[in-house]
C-alpha cells in the first residue's frame, strides 16, 4: 500500500482543512499540555535559560506557546500560515526504500500544488552579544537542586561555517563537559555533581549556545569550575599551537637557508664555469693575434723547441 499511503501524507500537508470548532478543539488539547509541561521543572530551567540569554531572539520563546498565544489562533491563521510555508518551495520529501523514484516523484507531482509560493524571508533580528539576565531563579518542588549554566555564543552564518561551528561546538562539548573529562571526575569526586550533569552545543539561525547542568547543591561553583576549566583548555590549545607553529616556523627558516646555501654554491658553480669558459676564448683570441703572421708562427714554434730541447738535456 505504499503508493496509497504516499499519497494520503502528501495530501496532509498540502490540503489544509480547519474549522473554527477544530481549532477551539486542538486549542484545549495544547493549553491542557502547556500545563503539563510548565510543571516539569526540566523544561522550566531549559526555557528559563533561553530567556535569561537572548534579549530578542525568538529562541527565547518556548516552541509551545502560551495558553494566551494560543488562544488567538483562529482558522484563518492556520490558513495563512499553510499558505506561507507548506510549500513545494519550502518541502523536502525524502523516500528509502525499494521504490522507483521516477514513480515517486511523479505521485508527488500529481498530489503536491503545481506553483509553489514565494520564499518567505527569514528575519531574525540583531541580537546582543551580552546575556538578557545573568540569572534567573524559580522554586518548585523537586527532590535535589537544579540548574543549567548556558554560554552565549556567537552565530554561524549558513553554508560551511555552519557546519564547521556544529562540528567544533560539539567537540568542544565533549572534551570540556563529556564523562571522560577532568572537570567532570573532579566535579564528581568533589560530590558537586551526579550522572544528571551533563552539557550540550545547540545552534539554529541566529542563535548558538554551550550548556551544561543538572542537580547540584551548589550551582555557582560548578558554573565558577566550567569557566577556569574552559579558560585553562584555551590557554592550553593556545600554548601548544603557538609551540607548534613556532618548530614549524624553525623547520621552514632551516629548509629556506639549505636552499638558500644550494642555490648560492650552484651560483657560484655556474660563474666559475663561465669564467673558466671565458678565459679559454681570451686565450684563444689573444694567440689568434699574436700568431696572425707567419713569422710570429715560426718565432713561437722555434721558442717552444728550444725549451722542450733544453728540459730534454736536463733530463740526461
Amino acid at each position: 500500500h505504499f503508493e496509497e499511503n504516499l499519497r494520503i501524507l502528501l495530501s496532509f500537508v498540502s490540503i489544509p482543512y480547519f474549522t473554527d470548532e477544530s481549532v477551539a478543539k486542538e486549542q484545549g488539547i495544547i493549553g491542557q499540555e502547556i500545563r503539563m509541561i510548565e510543571d516539569n521543572p526540566d523544561w522550566q530551567i531549559y526555557t528559563r535559560m533561553l530567556r535569561a540569554m537572548y534579549h530578542r531572539h525568538a529562541a527565547r520563546t518556548s516552541i509551545a506557546g502560551t495558553v494566551e498565544s494560543i488562544a488567538e489562533i483562529t482558522a484563518d491563521t492556520l490558513y495563512d500560515c499553510h499558505k506561507a510555508f507548506y510549500t513545494p518551495a519550502n518541502m523536502i520529501l525524502t523516500v528509502v526504500g525499494d521504490v522507483d523514484p521516477v514513480h515517486v516523484i511523479d505521485l508527488a507531482n500529481r498530489v503536491l500544488p503545481k506553483l509553489s509560493g514565494p520564499i518567505i524571508e527569514r528575519d531574525y533580528g540583531t541580537e546582543p552579544e551580552t546575556v538578557a539576565e545573568k540569572e534567573t531563579v524559580l522554586e518548585m518542588e523537586v527532590s535535589a537542586p537544579q540548574f543549567l549554566a548556558g554560554f552565549k555564543c556567537a552565530p554561524a552564518t549558513e553554508g560551511d561555517d555552519y557546519m564547521r561551528a556544529a562540528i567544533l561546538g560539539d567537540m568542544a562539548s565533549d572534551i570540556l563537559l563529556g564523562e571522560s573529562s577532568a572537570l567532570y571526575q573532579r566535579l564528581y569526586e568533589q560530590g558537586l555533581i551526579n550522572p544528571s550533569f551533563g552539557g550540550a552545543f545547540e545552534m539554529m539561525p541566529g542563535v548558538a549556545y554551550l550548556y551544561a547542568g543538572g542537580d547540584s547543591k551548589d550551582a555557582n561553583a560548578v558554573t565558577d569550575a566550567i569557566l577556569r576549566e574552559a579558560a585553562s583548555t584555551r590557554d592550553a590549545i593556545v600554548e601548544k599551537a603557538q609551540a607548534k607553529a613556532n618548530d614549524e616556523g624553525a623547520r621552514i627558516l632551516a629548509e629556506a637557508k639549505a636552499e638558500i646555501d644550494s642555490q648560492k654554491q650552484a651560483a657560484i658553480r655556474d660563474i666559475r664555469t663561465q669564467v673558466a669558459e671565458l678565459s679559454v676564448q681570451i686565450a684563444e683570441k689573444i694567440l689568434r693575434e699574436k700568431l696572425a703572421a707567419s713569422d710570429k708562427q715560426n718565432a713561437l714554434i722555434d721558442k717552444l723547441l728550444d725549451e722542450v730541447s733544453s728540459d730534454n738535456n736536463k733530463d740526461q
